[in-house]
């Protein structure tokens, strides 16, 4: 089996190319690392497969990266909002 290197999507969110072209990435979904898009958006994402993940139920405590320190959560719930600063 042929190893690729990859990383997770930490955003969901259609991210501006240097071409003027913009390229959706969903959140959670996995880049080889040599993609265009994770050389111009590196913040964009990580190696850890948390992101995106799917489960029932309460989040397993491997959702968090420590007890005091949950991941970081993306996405406004029902009803909140979120607000962001565009340099």
């Amino acid at each position: 089996m042929v190893q690729i290197p990859i990383v997770f999507s930490r955003v969901n969110a259609a991210l501006p190319m240097i071409s003027g072209e913009s390229v959706f990435v969903p959140l959670g979904s996995h880049w080889p690392t040599s993609d265009a898009v994770v050389k111009q958006h590196p913040d964009a994402f990580t190696s850890d497969p948390r992101y995106g993940l799917m489960f029932t139920g309460e989040a397993p405590t491997y959702m968090t990266v420590s007890p005091d320190q949950p991941l970081e959560d993306t996405t406004a719930r029902p009803g909140e909002k979120r607000f962001t600063r565009r340099d």
